[in-house]
């Protein structure tokens, strides 16, 4: 129960700031200070609940302090408590002979001279077994300074450069937390899906809410915004939490039937008495193996309802291609022996049974009416760049009019009928694809200075694109390191499909760290993981630029923490050494 305590108070937090926000607290300055001093303070607890912390908060983009959103001042604050810690640290161990007595000049440089070697070494250490990430965050941070010489508003871009340098600096923290810790990528992959719970079931209140006439707190009528400025972020949030809950949704169900098998040879091995020692560690292994699938089902239904009634097409079409990239990656991997036939079956069982929650949870919208917009007009329109809208006419006045105004325009005696037009959305996208085009031609090397396509636009629209959105604002030296931050990860799994891996496999039967099946069968977990995150980034992508949405940070860190933190464990491997035993899931 211990374990689970920072889960239950992050989630009870979110939901308390959710509601102080909605109340409209934080307009006041004594309430947003009482807020951070009490964020600040339970940081202090330990490091686990830092990480649960961030991880949490990386999801509310909708409440901001002091002109920084909730999860930048957990990153500040975390970033002073490390530095608090490392002090301490030092000084008992490194610093002992420090004594602050009558030369404390000297003593001080003496106590900065150890800080700052340890301080150098513990960045040294991190960066030397994840240099390709960390150095392509860095180069992103430099292309985006060098624009700033160039840039179209220098102020506002120096602004978003500064916000987008707090975005991976707490990218960083994840990553850093990932790779050093060996429950790290367990517990920050938790701390995003529990998390979720009191976003998602908010935004199903708000469809219900609008339904009965309540208040809804939307910025769009009938489309949920959860803790996002908008229905399109609620989405893509969506895809990123999809991608996380489907690679679980697979390990627990493979470590659920591991479980049923290792009862079944203690009932056989262990005599009554030992058995009955046993019961509350049996009993913890129950919750955490039989029921734990339990809930993260029920997190994937309501994150397929809340997909449903966001209507964010771009969200749909990312869903679809992510959970084909999933069916596809499981065949390759069988046709080319990565896994055996019952992994195989596993992951058709997960991914018709995700099948079966998605219907589920399109049955539920359609008999709660939990929406008001056409589903089938609204997805078809992806095909055929039409849909349909709500007219008011009386004579030989027509005007379109939202969805919440139907009733008004009855009772003043208009007839209410729909039409079906050509999609404006897409046009105004590809219309900014084109402006695109000649923003880049402006200045190709160099860019303009992040946010400078919302700043050229009066501040309405951004690229609609996340490729064009690095080429504009940090020339093409961002644009290309963005690609190849996303390159790895492709190249990683193409590897993983033609066998590079079975050398490790056999060298991890030979030392008999662990059972090479098993570990064997978490690589390709990882990977389908990998498959599903590069997917639901690019495809959501394409119609969004999330250069500084936290959660697609945060999923890039998951990865990368553990594809460094694999690296690692292989070295050692090689090298003869007996390492701890990677623990991916």
């Amino acid at each position: 129960m211990r374990r689970k305590i920072p889960y239950i108070v992050v989630n009870l937090l979110l939901l308390f700031l959710l509601i102080f926000y909605l109340l409209g607290f934080f307009e006041s300055e004594i309430v947003s200070f009482l807020t951070l001093t009490a964020v600040f303070t339970m940081l202090f607890v330990s490091q686990s609940w830092m990480i649960i912390f961030l991880t949490a908060f990386s999801c509310v983009d909708i409440i901001e302090i002091l002109g920084f959103r909730i999860y930048h001042w957990v990153g500040f604050f975390i970033f002073f408590i490390l530095i608090y810690r490392l002090i301490r640290l030092i000084r008992k161990n490194h610093c002992r002979t420090c004594k602050w007595g009558d030369s404390k000049l000297k003593e001080f440089f003496s106590w900065f001279r150890f800080y700052w070697f340890n301080l150098k070494k513990e960045v040294l250490a991190v960066y030397a077994e994840g240099r390709y990430f960390l150095t392509l965050l860095g180069l992103l941070v430099l292309f985006s300074f060098i624009a700033l010489f160039n840039a179209y508003n220098f102020s506002y871009s120096l602004k978003q450069t500064i916000v987008f340098i707090l975005v991976v600096f707490i990218t960083f923290l994840i990553y850093w937390w990932i790779k050093s810790k060996k429950y790290g990528l367990e517990r920050v992959v938790k701390a995003f899906i529990f998390a979720s719970f009191p976003i998602l079931a908010f935004s199903i209140y708000q469809n219900v809410a609008f339904e009965k006439g309540l208040e809804s707190f939307q910025i769009m009528a009938a489309r949920p915004n959860g803790t996002f400025f908008e229905p399109d972020w609620l989405g893509m949030y969506l895809v990123f939490l999809i991608a996380l809950v489907v690679p679980i949704l697979l390990n627990q169900f493979s470590s659920f039937k591991k479980q049923l098998q290792k009862e079944e040879k203690r009932e056989e091995s262990f005599d009554l008495e030992e058995k009955n020692r046993l019961d509350k560690k049996a009993l913890l292994e129950f919750l955490n193996v039989r029921v734990a699938p339990v809930w993260i089902m029920i997190i994937l239904y309501l994150a397929f309802i809340t997909l449903i009634i966001s209507v964010a097409r771009a969200a749909w079409v990312s869903v679809i291609l992510m959970f084909g990239g999933f069916l596809i990656f499981s065949i390759l991997s069988l046709f080319f022996k990565r896994i055996n036939f019952k992994v195989f079956l596993n992951s058709l069982f997960v991914f018709l049974m995700s099948l079966v929650i998605f219907g589920l949870a399109l049955g539920s919208v359609l008999v709660f009416n939990l929406t008001r917009f056409n589903l089938n007009d609204r997805f078809v329109s992806i095909f055929t760049r039409e849909h349909i809208i709500t007219v008011a006419e009386r004579g030989d006045e027509s005007f379109k009019i939202n969805l919440e105004e139907i009733e008004y325009y009855k009772k003043l005696g208009y007839r209410v009928v729909e039409k079906m037009i050509s999609d404006e959305n897409i046009e105004i996208r590809e219309s900014v694809y084109d402006s695109n085009w000649e923003l880049v031609k402006q200045s190709p090397i160099l860019g303009q200075g992040q946010g400078a396509t919302t700043a050229r636009r009066d501040y309405l629209y951004n690229a609609s694109n996340v490729f064009w959105e690095w080429w504009i604002s940090a020339g093409l030296g961002g644009l290309v390191v963005f690609v190849l931050l996303l390159s790895r990860l492709i190249i990683r799994n193409l590897q993983y499909l033609s066998g590079r891996e079975k050398r490790l496999v056999k060298e991890i039967k030979r030392i008999s760290i662990i059972e090479g099946e098993s570990n064997y069968h978490k690589l390709y977990i990882y990977n389908q993981m990998i498959v599903m995150v590069i997917i639901g980034l690019v495809v959501a992508n394409w119609f969004n630029s999330g250069i500084f949405f936290m959660p697609m940070w945060l999923c890039l860190a998951v990865i990368y923490g553990t594809f460094d933190k694999l690296e690692s464990y292989k070295r050692g491997l090689r090298g003869g050494k007996s390492k701890d035993v990677l623990k991916f899931f």
